[in-house]
């Protein structure tokens, strides 16, 4: 995995720290800035739309199907996400639980 660090660099004229965050494999590497804000950037998108979209893809097929969630054939396709609540509250697996695990 791709850590970094946040150091505490002092400028020699003005002598005020500022912080500065590094890659840990290489140290002259800051990131998110210079060439590699792109590639921050595009990495920040996709870990927001895979970890984020999911749940909110799951919470709006489970709100389109809000009247007829206890059919068997919505119950076995998303039962997974709501199964032992009532369903006027489907969202609440969703809320706390999905959304602990991203935390």
């Amino acid at each position: 995995a791709i850590q970094s660090k946040s150091l505490f660099v002092t400028d020699v004229e003005t002598g005020l720290s500022e912080p500065r965050f590094v890659w840990l494999g290489d140290m002259r590497l800051e990131v998110f800035s210079g060439d590699h804000i792109l590639v921050g950037l595009f990495a920040g998108i996709g870990l927001t739309v895979w970890s984020g979209g999911f749940i909110i893809f799951i919470f709006f097929v489970l709100r389109s199907h809000k009247e007829i969630l206890m059919e068997p054939k919505i119950l076995r396709r998303f039962g997974f996400f709501f199964n032992g609540l009532e369903p006027d509250w489907y969202f609440w697996e969703l809320l706390v639980k999905r959304v602990d695990v991203l935390l």
